[in-house]
């Protein structure tokens, strides 16, 4: 099963400051919302894109590990310089274009 269309860098730079303000936000953020506080968590965000949730994840679930997998290697470059600046938790973020993951 595919996992959906590579973005290119300048897809991902649009993606980033334009998709998720305006719409993503008001979808990822209710979702962080309703995870159950649990320690450590362990949460798969799958077509992660830019990364928008790891940083509510992080703050929501201190100490959990976190994997994102996109198919976009630009997306994913993008969001591994945010999960960089991202502390107390366990970020791995990996191109991935195929379900079931590895």
């Amino acid at each position: 099963m595919n996992i959906g269309a590579p973005l290119t860098a300048t897809d991902a730079a649009i993606f980033d400051t334009s998709v998720i303000p305006r719409y993503l936000a008001d979808f990822g953020m209710p979702a962080v919302e309703m995870a159950i506080p649990y320690s450590p968590a362990t949460i798969v965000d799958i077509g992660c894109r830019t990364g928008f949730v790891e940083a509510l994840l992080a703050e929501k679930l201190p100490g959990a590990n976190i994997y994102g997998y996109d198919p976009s290697p630009d997306a994913i470059a993008l969001a591994r310089e945010k999960a960089a600046t991202i502390s107390g938790v366990n970020i791995a973020l990996d191109v991935v274009t195929q379900l079931p993951l590895p």
